[in-house]
């Protein structure tokens, strides 16, 4: 059995060949609804004829896979920079921004968690 014999298969209703393709893992996510298979009529019953077409599939999927692998490695290297993460203020930062801002202390008040929300009270 060749290999694109594993890929064919008869369509329901038909006597025509299908190509049942599956789409690797890393490609998924760049197809229209993350497809696990391609799936595609030879337009054909005779299996040597079939066996044409579906080589001929399997190049074409192939090379736009690697078509979609390189457009994806090409996208994240153009992106700009991830943003740094801040780092979430402590009681200390806190309280000094409120003084900043209306001279309050947060001692005995619980001002905190609103302070962190974007609240100066």
């Amino acid at each position: 059995m060749r290999p694109v014999d594993l890929y064919l298969k008869r369509r329901a209703g038909t006597t025509n060949k299908m190509l049942v393709y599956a789409v690797p893992a890393d490609v998924q996510p760049f197809l229209a609804g993350s497809r696990k298979y391609v799936r595609k009529s030879t337009g054909t019953a005779d299996l040597n004829a079939a066996r044409r077409v579906a080589a001929e599939l399997v190049a074409r999927y192939e090379r736009d896979f690697d078509d979609r692998r390189r457009n994806a490695v090409m996208a994240l290297r153009s992106a700009p920079p991830a943003a740094t993460a801040q780092r979430m203020p402590n009681h200390n930062d806190l309280h000094e921004e409120a003084k900043r801002v209306r001279g309050l202390s947060l001692h005995g008040f619980g001002h905190v968690a609103r302070l962190a929300r974007g609240f100066v009270a």
